[in-house]
């Protein structure tokens, strides 16, 4: 039934149930022969590969066509497989998986193509109706500034492998644009809808959209409340001196101090050549910050506003001209609740930003096309303010500033070329240029230690990106893709401010150079493959150390380029639809060995690079009122970061201090999801969903941001939850 790296061997009784159960309600309950309104499948396979997205180029363009492996995910999708958060989603793509941290800047992180970076999820582009939703002061990417409800969710493109070329450094690894304001007339375009699960966690959603004499709009609007996972301190550490010095019993439990609380709002309004964009992000979410918490829980409160206005016109068939200009503001503020109740420290960081963006299509030729742009990014105010007198003078009242303004610019530009009727050639360059800019810290203001530590990041190389891709269409059923593409990577604001003061060298920019080979093959509405072999060579990785040494008690804080990898790997995506279009199967799996090539370090396996992921799920249509998905994620065992640092230097003991914490062992999770269209009335549906329907333990491996939780950190186990609403 299922396509498995594994077999199991015995089901569940509980599972046996819910068949049985949808067997009565088919033969039973729904034994009528009203039509639905939407059918199983949208698209034949050969029709989705020819679909025009945005992403890719810049410009509508087929999925064949696009210079990348592709992944295309839609509305129908997200509801059948009843996914209820942004990260779900994330970790069900082939490729991807999921490390949760519990990172003090409250998001989870995912490793890509067998590279995880500790600390910030950093090396994807997340992109939403095309604004970009990085974070300036790490150029990162968290859950929390994001925060978006699934339910405004219309589809989500997905382009995998260095994305540079068009978007710039954070694009490592590729770029994801989610789409949520695409309005079918034809449909419900309205919906009002509530989420409530076991453990009380609850979302509420609402989403008006309409098209109004040329006026194009779409509101969407989320409430959630997420409660934590609720696991004992000692399953995840053994030191229970460590936890008793913290304030924490090894019997304590994480119930009630890692919970999330999101509010989410998102306007988009298109009036023939212009589109707006704005959206509003507030949460409160409780972390880990390198110790556990104590009482309620360390509060991190984030605040994001995003604007955007975008001007699309085609003046002919052989020039069109996009541009767009967009203002961001970042803010969050950590309340501690550490060590003892009576202990005070928070952190708190604002970011201002501008960008603006102007790209032309020319198109002097029947068969080509020449893409060139423009970009520059204002960071025109960074402070972050910090206060932890629980930790002595040395980290108190200290202010960090830029005096100037952080200024990346760039010029790209990408040539299509269709050389032979069945032959075309892409290729790409970006000019990138990072500006210096100024740093100042005011360390320790009104204590015997004060002192002001001010430098200087100057990079004067401008930066040299190549994309090149020639695509061969063997017939209507046959493509291949021959890609070579590379990216870069800047150290962010703060990895630089780290270094203020000390002694180390200045951070270089990180690179990757991917080559790869992806071919698609379909058979209309019966299957199609996607097969991508990767070779991936990364150099001058920023590897970051954070570590509280409590018999010194003392912070060690420090980054270095010290990381070079290669990774090799075989993807496989297949879709299937059997039984005239009532079972779909599909199903991702990826292979791959990633190796250390640092010298003295290549017998050393690097850590958080599992060998086998496997995604699969599997669709059944009862009839014209019921389906049901049950999906399931295979992720390989995985070993933490390698410390070459000395056990004991002072005792002669240079021995490496070795893995921070445990190998994590081979875990699955399989979810069910039943979903009753119609039920009572044509436009209301429910979701009756089990997530970890075996309640399998999921542990992730300890990183640097928690290395206190030697065993890992836990995830959820089994989930019960009900989603209803109606559509309008």
């Amino acid at each position: 039934m299922k396509i498995y790296i594994y077999i199991q061997t015995k089901t569940p009784p509980s599972l046996n149930f819910i068949f049985f159960f949808l067997i009565f309600i088919n033969t039973v309950v729904f034994s009528q022969n009203e039509e639905r309104i939407e059918d199983f499948t949208d698209l034949d396979f050969s029709g989705l590969i020819n679909k025009e997205i945005y992403t890719g180029s810049k410009h509508k363009t087929k999925i064949s066509e696009i210079p990348a492996s592709v992944i295309l995910i839609e509305r129908k999708e997200i509801e059948d497989l009843g996914y209820h958060s942004l990260e779900e989603i994330l970790q069900n793509i082939s490729g991807f998986y999921m490390i949760d941290d519990y990172y003090w800047l409250g998001s989870v992180n995912f490793g890509v193509r067998g590279f995880y970076s500790s600390g910030e999820f950093s090396h994807v582009t997340i992109l939403i109706n095309g604004v970009n939703q990085v974070g300036d002061s790490r150029d990162f990417y968290p859950m929390s500034k994001i925060n978006i409800p699934v339910e405004s969710i219309d589809r989500i493109e997905i382009i995998r492998g260095p994305m540079s070329v068009l978007y710039g450094r954070g694009a490592f690894f590729g770029a994801i644009n989610i789409i949520t304001n695409e309005i079918d007339l034809k449909k419900p375009k309205n919906q009002l809808s509530a989420l409530i699960e076991n453990d009380q966690s609850y979302r509420t959603f609402l989403r008006l959209s309409d098209q109004l004499q040329g006026f194009q709009y779409s509101l969407n609007a989320s409430y959630a409340q997420i409660n934590s996972v609720d696991v004992s301190f000692s399953e995840m550490t053994n030191d229970a001196v460590f936890l008793q010095q913290m304030g924490v019993s090894a019997n304590s439990r994480t119930k009630g101090i890692l919970d999330d609380l999101q509010k989410h709002i998102n306007f988009s309004g298109t009036f023939k050549n212009l589109q707006l964009d704005i959206s509003i992000i507030e949460g409160t979410k409780e972390v880990f910050d390198g110790l556990p918490s104590i009482g309620s829980g360390s509060k991190l409160a984030s605040y994001s506003n995003n604007f955007s206005l975008a001007y699309k016109k085609d003046f002919s068939e052989q020039f069109q001209l996009n541009t767009k200009f967009g203002f961001f503001k970042h803010q969050y503020c950590i309340d501690y609740q550490i060590i003892h109740t009576d202990a005070y420290a928070y952190n708190h960081l604002s970011s201002n930003s501008y960008e603006a963006e102007i790209n032309a299509l020319f198109v002097p030729k029947h068969n080509i096309e020449i893409l060139t742009g423009l970009h520059r990014r204002s960071i025109v105010r960074l402070m972050q303010v910090y206060d932890y007198p629980v930790f002595g003078d040395l980290y108190s009242n200290t202010k960090f500033t830029l005096p100037t303004d952080v200024n990346q610019n760039a010029l790209f530009s990408q040539l299509s070329w269709q050389v032979l009727e069945k032959l075309k050639f892409v290729g790409g360059i970006r000019l990138e240029y990072n500006e210096a800019y100024e740093m100042v810290y005011q360390k320790s203001m009104g204590t015997s230690v004060e002192n002001t530590q001010s430098g200087e990041y100057i990079n004067n190389k401008i930066e040299f990106i190549p994309q090149a891709a020639f695509i061969y269409h063997l017939n209507k059923y046959n493509i291949f893709k021959l890609l070579y593409g590379e990216a870069t990577k800047q150290p962010s604001i703060m990895q630089n401010a780290v270094l203020l003061g000390t002694s180390q060298v200045q951070l270089e920019t990180s690179k990757i150079q991917t080559f790869e080979l992806n071919y698609m093959h379909t058979q209309n509405d019966l299957f199609l493959i996607n097969l991508s072999l990767f070779h991936n060579k990364l150099n001058n990785l920023i590897s970051k150390h954070n570590e509280y040494l409590l018999n010194e008690q003392m912070w060690i804080l420090r980054s270095a380029n010290e990381g070079k990898l290669e990774t090799s790997g075989a993807e496989m995506n297949f879709q299937i639809n059997i039984i005239t279009n009532k079972i779909k199967l599909n199903t991702g799996i990826v292979y791959q060995k990633t190796k250390n090539m640092e010298v003295g370090f290549e017998d050393i396996k690097p850590g958080y690079s599992p060998d086998l992921l496997v995604q699969s799920s599997i669709n059944y249509q009862f009839n014209n009122f019921i389906t049901i998905n049950i999906n399931s994620i295979f992720t390989d065992a995985m070993e933490t970061k390698w410390d070459n640092s000395p056990i004991n230097p002072t005792a002669s003991d240079f021995s490496p201090k070795g893995r921070i914490g445990n190998s994590i062992s081979a875990f699955s999770v399989t979810n069910i999801n039943l979903q009753f269209h119609h039920l009572f009335h044509k436009n209301i549906f429910i979701n009756l969903k089990i997530s970890n329907i075996f309640d399998q333990k999921i542990s992730y491996p300890t990183t640097i941001n928690n290395i206190w939780l030697e065993k890992g950190s836990i995830g959820k186990g089994r989930i019960f939850n009900v989603h209803a609403g109606i559509k309008f």
